[in-house]
């Protein structure tokens, strides 16, 4: 019998994402089974193989080989590594433009949304909250229909002139699918894309050193 690895050649692979799909499916994992041992969420690994993420070396080396079970074949640790280097460069390139607007002060809050009677009193205890040294994330909670996204602009139309960058609305009612939520995110903060879908380290480079104020609904 010959071992299915004889039948391919390294080098028919082109892209990272394509080999380590035949190595994982060769080593008869699942994607959540690699995750597992890779530690990384089943997701993660769907977008390492459509190309759209790229582990870093020290995690390929350390992690992946071992899982797919390739230590004592130089042969495809090499294409592995080749490949992988061939995608760290090509990340180098443009992936994304930042339109200009969006290094000013910006203030995306709707100024017709309806207005707030009766909650002078959650309103001053959020902006309390808000105002507290390390607090990063405010959840607003609650029953369809009782005002949760009004309430939550009127605290950043009060809140607005405390961020350096301004404030805005995300607005999320079209979106379907959770992998949607970072490409609408920076579409609202005007990160433009040329390439591949935003991720998370892009988002973070460009609101590390932002003071922005983000209504997400």
């Amino acid at each position: 019998m010959v071992n299915k690895i004889d039948t391919f050649d390294p080098e028919n692979f082109d892209t990272i994402g394509k080999l380590l799909r035949y190595l994982r499916e060769r080593a008869h994992l699942t994607q959540r089974e690699l995750a597992a041992q890779v530690d990384f969420h089943y997701s993660y690994i769907s977008r390492v193989e459509k190309d759209q993420h790229l582990p870093d070396m020290a995690t390929l080396t350390a992690r992946f080989i071992p899982a797919l079970n390739i230590e004592n074949e130089p042969v495809w640790i090499k294409r592995l590594i080749e490949l992988a280097n061939a995608a760290s460069s090509e990340k180098t390139k443009p992936i994304l433009s930042v339109n200009p607007t969006a290094d000013k002060k910006v203030h995306r809050l709707p100024s017709n949304h309806m207005p707030l009677l009766g909650r002078e009193r959650e309103t001053s205890l959020l902006m309390d909250i808000f105002q507290k040294n390390g607090i990063r994330i405010l959840t607003i909670v609650g029953p369809p229909g009782v005002g949760k996204t009004t309430l939550a602009l009127q605290v950043a139309e009060n809140l607005y002139n405390q961020f350096a960058d301004g404030a805005i609305l995300v607005n999320l009612a079209s979106v379907e699918q959770p992998d949607r939520v970072l490409a609408v995110l920076a579409e609202s903060l005007g990160i433009e894309e040329t390439s591949i879908s935003p991720s998370m380290l892009v988002l973070q480079s460009f609101l590390e050193k932002k003071e922005l104020l983000i209504v997400m609904d």
